[in-house]
């Protein structure tokens, strides 16, 4: 099995601590937060009027990626 190591803020990392079930790893933990989600495409298929175009999508990326680098720098 591969493994990927992923970098959160104490805070996350303390939100999803409390999540956590006793004896559940914290892989075991994301997949059930995770499990049964739908994705992108499916919750815009539930909103029939909402249409993005691909610039629409790489601005919203561009300022989510944006707000984390400046949460990332206030945490480090």
């Amino acid at each position: 099995m591969a493994v990927k190591t992923i970098t959160v803020t104490e805070e996350a990392y303390n939100g999803l601590k409390g999540l956590k079930r006793k004896n559940e790893s914290f892989s075991e933990l994301l997949i059930r937060l995770t499990k049964g989600r739908n994705t992108l495409k499916e919750m815009l298929g539930a909103l029939p009027d909402v249409k993005l175009s691909v610039e629409d999508i790489r601005k919203i990326r561009s300022n989510a990626d944006k707000s984390f680098e400046r949460r990332r720098h206030v945490y480090s």
